[in-house]
């Protein structure tokens, strides 16, 4: 990430507070997947129904925003 991304979410209104939470989950969301991976784990995180959550909310919070946000589950190839 640049200076020039942290711009555009600043211009879609998000607060510098805003992308330095949106930094420390997605760090915290590495950190989990790579400790997963490395112990050759299954985690359930990043399911929705693990998480409560409905699947495209991140989706419809950040296309309120003006923000695209890529699914997670096409991130990474499922096996």
């Amino acid at each position: 990430m640049r200076e020039a991304d942290a711009q555009k979410l600043r211009d879609a209104g998000w607060t510098d507070r805003d992308i330095l939470d949106i930094v420390h989950v997605c760090a915290y969301f590495n950190f989990h997947v790579c400790v997963v991976d490395g112990l050759g784990l299954e985690s359930p995180i990043g399911k929705s129904s693990a998480a409560g959550a409905t699947p495209g909310h991140g989706n419809r919070q950040g296309a309120r925003r003006g923000v695209a946000v890529h699914p997670w589950n096409t991130l990474r190839k499922q096996p």
